[in-house]
């Protein structure tokens, strides 16, 4: 579909009702902050009035149309003198950025929402709007799956709209390198072997130097793989299709071929067991 002004400036302030698929949703808020949700991942506010968000001891001061990104896990504060209202992105399992000295180092950064950048997040967030309001009864796996993808989309962008912010010396090379990166991970996730040397062979360049570009996103190479590993087990455990399928097959899938490791790392990183995981969120 395509979008004009006006239809935009309609779009972001009805803030329509937006289902809830493959783990992610769009809620709005009207003068109250959103609870946390220790099921949760980030999310990314986008206000109608200037306000000022509050967490893990940042402050973001947001004018009408900026963007930030949330740790849903969290208490979060919003002040304004007056009423206000925003839109909540709910981004499920999809990561943000990475923690740092236990910091969330991407949450509550004000994001200028008159950049280019800004900008092409929200016209993803109201495409996904418009196929929000599609007929549910007729809507089938490949709708989902369209869903799933820009929510993906929208949410590299909205990390690399906040490394710029927080670190204006990523260039576009430097980010185009970091996607490759990130892609080939995903393609070798499922072979335990796989780790920073193979990535660095795999991208022709340095372990030195892959190890400054993921610094510049807040994270480290390894924990880069350790995270796009802990992300693919949980869409796993959470997948119908793997209803019956031992944790132990998981595990080895997700490129983890010792048990007892898999389970340190996935408690770590979501707070309960793969099995408490499942049994939680599967149904």
């Amino acid at each position: 579909m395509l979008y004009n002004r006006e239809h935009r400036a309609e779009a972001a302030t009805r803030h329509p009702a937006f289902p809830r698929v493959g783990k992610w949703s769009l809620q709005s808020l009207n003068a109250t902050a959103p609870t946390p949700d220790p099921a949760s991942g980030f999310g990314i506010l986008w206000p109608d009035q200037a306000i000022e968000v509050t967490q893990a001891g940042r402050t973001a001061s947001l004018r009408a149309g900026d963007l930030t990104i949330i740790d849903r896990s969290h208490p979060v504060e919003i002040r304004r003198d007056g009423p206000w209202s925003a839109s909540l992105l709910d981004l499920g399992d999809r990561r943000v950025g990475s923690r740092v000295d236990d910091r969330l180092r991407f949450v509550c950064v004000a994001l200028d929402g008159s950049t280019d950048l800004a900008q092409a997040v929200k016209r993803l967030w109201l495409l996904l709007v418009d196929i929000g309001r599609l007929d549910l009864g007729r809507r089938d796996t490949g709708d989902e799956l369209i869903e799933a993808q820009l929510a993906e989309v929208m949410t590299e962008l909205a990390t690399r709209l906040a490394a710029q912010v927080i670190d204006p010396r990523i260039t576009s090379h430097d980010a185009a390198m970091i996607d490759r990166a990130q892609l080939l991970i995903a393609a070798n996730l499922a072979d335990p072997r796989f780790g920073v040397a193979e990535l660095a062979v795999q991208m022709r360049v340095s372990p030195r130097h892959l190890s400054s570009l993921f610094a510049r996103l807040g994270t480290t190479t390894s924990q880069a793989i350790l995270d796009a590993r802990i992300v693919q087990a949980r869409r796993m455990l959470t997948d119908p299709v793997n209803a019956r399928r031992q944790i132990a097959s998981i595990a080895l899938a997700c490129g983890f071929d010792d048990q007892s490791y898999f389970a340190r790392c996935f408690r770590k990183a979501s707070g309960v067991t793969p099995r408490a995981y499942r049994g939680g969120r599967g149904q």
